[in-house]
């Protein structure tokens, strides 16, 4: 008898303060002994700001008192990073997390896994614009 299993995070996204998360399963129908793959894209979605212009002016008299003007400018660039601190997920029920799965941008890690609460410390920050992907399969049971 085979087991048709239907993952109810088909696609979920969400954005909040300057940060997006927007997950997919792949399948999206799967039966016992299957493997799934949740990818995770984290991204900073603010927008990189125009720069702040200071303009200076020095007024002031010559030797001979005439009156005259010196000015300047520069531009201040103002950064609107995030801290992306931890990744977590609780394991279905049904399901057993595959070890050695887990990727963030394509790079093997190991999360804490506790019961059934998985917890991924990335401590990474995010300049504007800028993503990390994380990956990891799940196995049907």
């Amino acid at each position: 008898m085979k087991v048709f299993l239907s993952l109810l995070l088909l696609i979920c996204s969400s954005c909040v303060f300057g940060q997006s998360i927007n997950t997919t399963v792949n399948p999206t129908v799967i039966k016992k002994d299957d493997t799934v793959t949740l990818t995770s894209v984290i991204k900073n979605t603010l927008k990189v700001q125009s720069p702040i212009v200071f303009n200076v002016a020095l007024d002031y008299n010559d030797e001979y008192g005439i009156a005259k003007t010196i000015t300047s400018s520069c531009d201040l660039t103002v950064v609107r990073p995030i801290k992306i601190k931890e990744y977590k997920w609780t394991i279905p029920l049904l399901f057993d997390y595959v070890i050695d799965t887990t990727k963030i941008n394509d790079i093997l890690v190991t999360p804490i896994i506790t019961g059934m609460d998985v917890v991924l410390v990335i401590n990474q920050t995010l300049n504007e614009e800028e993503e990390l992907t994380v990956t990891f399969n799940l196995k049907a049971k």
